[in-house]
């Protein structure tokens, strides 16, 4: 076609091919095009390519008359959700995540909460794994920071009433009396030890101590748990060499053993003076809350 003034632009004088769709213009030895995009007539599309949740698709459309071919775009679906379902972990007792699927392509979209997972001293194959995701979980500990458990740090008696009584929900005192000199309002475990002692799980450690900062022992922690469940009879007889029939934590013991909160430390040894670690601490309150 020729650049520049196009000397049929103002001319009626133009020829049109059904078979090309162009118009045709003789002017002064010269020949003009132009092509009537409106006259083509297109069929009713082929999709070559179908839009998906996150791609788009193409049709192609094509003249009947001169065979010419334009494509369009098919926009992207977009995924179409469900609602969040909670997922667990393999006790089926720890909510570990939640996730949702997309009923057009089934694509699952998982969101894991943060549980053990967030700390880097935990291993999944701990023994403790589970039971620190479900203390995260339910509000007992949040951990020593954001990214450590510390599982093998020694869990004082502040700590151990505290962790019980989130345990049990958090139960309001039914009296306020306080006849512990170390033991101050302003204290993180101050509502604890009250409910702890209302309801008899401990006396102290003489009539005017509790001394929170002290490290529960493993004989202390059981007998605590065995108090809150309300001392149910034992029956049997004790197999660990280093725990005696006069001892004040024998039937908490006995207790532990036949409810699978904890099968000592060996076969013969229950180790009762030994500190009880807060990996331990969390397990034990775990098989106990948790059936």
């Amino acid at each position: 076609m020729r650049q520049g003034t196009v000397p049929c632009a103002n001319s009626s004088d133009w020829t049109y091919n059904e078979t090309s769709h162009w118009h045709a213009c003789v002017d002064e030895g010269y020949t003009d095009l132009k092509k009537d995009e409106g006259a083509h007539t297109m069929d009713a599309g082929t999709v070559t390519a179908s839009a998906t949740c996150t791609e788009n698709g193409t049709t192609v459309y094509k003249c009947t008359v001169c065979g010419m071919t334009q494509e369009k775009t098919i926009q992207k679906l977009g995924h179409s959700w469900s609602d969040w379902q909670s997922i667990t972990d393999a006790t089926g007792l720890v909510t570990v995540g939640k996730q949702r699927t997309c009923a057009t392509c089934g694509k699952v979209e998982k969101q894991t909460s943060s549980g053990a997972s967030q700390f880097v001293d935990v291993s999944e194959s701990s023994f403790y794994a589970t039971p620190v995701a479900w203390a995260v979980e339910q509000g007992i500990t949040n951990g020593t920071d954001k990214t450590h458990f510390s599982p093998e740090s020694p869990c004082t008696r502040g700590q151990v009433v505290t962790f019980l009584w989130r345990a049990a929900g958090e139960p309001a005192p039914q009296s306020g009396n306080n006849p512990f000199a170390d033991v101050k309002k302003s204290d993180y475990f101050y509502t604890a030890v009250i409910w702890a002692v209302e309801n008899g799980i401990t006396t102290g450690t003489s009539s005017t101590k509790f001394s929170p900062n002290e490290p529960c022992t493993r004989g202390q922690v059981v007998t605590f748990q065995y108090r809150s469940n309300n001392e149910p009879e034992v029956n049997g007889k004790c197999d660990f060499t280093d725990v005696k029939s006069s001892d004040y934590f024998y039937n908490a013991v006995l207790w532990a053993v036949a409810n699978g909160i904890t099968n000592g430390t060996s076969a013969k040894t229950f180790s009762p003076q030994a500190t009880c670690t807060r990996g331990q601490i969390v397990t034990f309150l775990f098989r106990d809350f948790s059936k």
